[in-house]
């Protein structure tokens, strides 16, 4: 089951809140978990939780943005709703809730279910970004985003969770490779902070095109949208890698 909660905070602070911070907001909940809770997020492979913090500075709030692939018996939903408070380590920051809501709860049968039956199959799909998007591959960081590496990273995600209907067919990957290329982005560099760490990065949006059989787009809409609950790319789970998909096939501003 995928969760997704939204969190707004008021927050006093001698600095502006900035993307960073869900960084520091992650280490602050993992003071407030169980600790066998903790571990899990800690263990090898893809963690369950995705978050990443957007600020309303018109209504000066921050806003936490979490995504929970996997509940952990219920102890992530109940720490979340029931901690008010927040002090963020390193920038003198507190953080009290204002408003707690679960935006979000599906299963990955009926994820799969409804963009590969249900929903009307869409060509045009465009990704923005909300925090900063790295990858990693051969052992180099990755700052422009190529069709190979959002589905690699799509569909690694999905894979982590969805356990009765996974992606292990690489002809198929290939084919949504091959299918799908970039038709626009506005994009700017950009470094992540982790603990003094700066990781290369982008943000802004790209738009993909989705050539090919009906059966093929619906796969891609699949893994596409799933990032809004995984994150793209690495570090999802330290504040990176927040995503919007939305659909913009209608907006015909750009060639086929």
């Amino acid at each position: 089951m995928i969760a997704k909660y939204k969190i707004d905070f008021e927050y006093e602070s001698k600095e502006p809140p900035n993307c960073f911070w869900g960084y520091n907001l992650y280490g602050a909940l993992m003071q407030k978990l169980p600790a066998k809770a903790a571990e899990r997020l800690h263990e090898n492979g893809i963690s369950p939780l995705s978050q990443y913090v957007t600020v309303d500075r018109g209504n000066n709030l921050l806003i936490w943005h979490v995504t929970v692939a996997e509940d952990i018996n219920g102890q992530m939903e109940e720490t979340l709703s029931r901690t008010k408070e927040y002090k963020l380590d390193g920038h003198e920051a507190v953080l009290r809730m204002a408003g707690f809501e679960k935006t979000a709860e599906i299963g990955h049968i009926d994820m799969a279910l409804a963009y590969l039956h249900e929903k009307i199959p869409a060509r045009h799909l465009r990704i923005k970004t909300y925090t900063p998007v790295s990858f990693k591959t051969d052992g180099e960081y990755a700052i422009f985003p190529s069709v190979e590496l959002i589905y690699k990273s799509a569909t690694q995600k999905w894979n982590a969770f969805a356990e009765d209907v996974i992606i292990d067919d690489d002809d198929v990957l290939k084919q949504l490779i091959e299918n799908t290329r970039i038709v626009s982005y506005r994009l700017n560099s950009f470094y992540y902070q982790i603990k003094g760490v700066k990781i290369p990065s982008f943000f802004g949006d790209v738009t993909l095109y989705i050539k090919g059989q009906e059966s093929l787009v619906r796969m891609a809409d699949l893994v596409l949208n799933y990032l809004e609950f995984s994150g793209l790319g690495i570090k999802c789970a330290l504040g990176m890698g927040g995503v919007k998909i939305t659909d913009c096939t209608e907006e015909k501003t750009y060639k086929r």
